[in-house]
């Protein structure tokens, strides 16, 4: 089994394989097991998973797929298009929740990010669901139904 050593700060600063977690609380600081654990990965406690440290990608070669992870600004964020060069928060990705609870409405920066028949939002102490697709508008103007508990 895969074990890392993460910081305060969710860094992972040492991986090693041990038979068990053990093996490993002997040598101090903070552990977790991770199979996918790497150096220069990041720790998330809400996700319980690690994933990269977002860096600006200087093209198309090094852009981010679909679905992809990556932790930036104490989050963990999921690229929503292909060959994503944005930085999460800006365009293109979705901070969705660790405990997959109803994500609060972000305003969609056009079709990519834009929100499908389905989604659920909250907003405004609403939880609303989409019934368009490509919705981009603010729910409680056009394009959603508030959903009544």
């Amino acid at each position: 089994m895969r074990f890392a050593q993460v910081d305060d700060n969710g860094a992972t600063i040492n991986v090693v394989e041990a038979s068990d977690m053990e093996s490993v609380e002997v040598l101090g600081g903070r552990w977790v097991q991770a199979d996918e654990a790497d150096m220069g990965l990041m720790y998330d406690d809400d996700w319980s998973t690690f994933a990269a440290l977002w860096r600006q990608p200087l093209g198309a070669f090094d852009a981010y797929p679909i679905d992809e992870l990556v932790y930036h600004n104490g989050g963990v964020w999921q690229s929503l298009v292909e060959a994503n060069v944005w930085e999460p928060g800006v365009a293109n990705w979705r901070n969705t929740p660790p405990d997959q609870s109803t994500p609060p409405w972000v305003q969609p920066t056009g079709s990519e990010d834009a929100y499908q028949i389905g989604d659920l939002v909250t907003h405004l102490d609403k939880t609303w669901i989409s019934v368009v697709a490509n919705n981009v508008w603010e729910p409680g103007v056009y394009g959603w139904d508030e959903v009544v508990p």
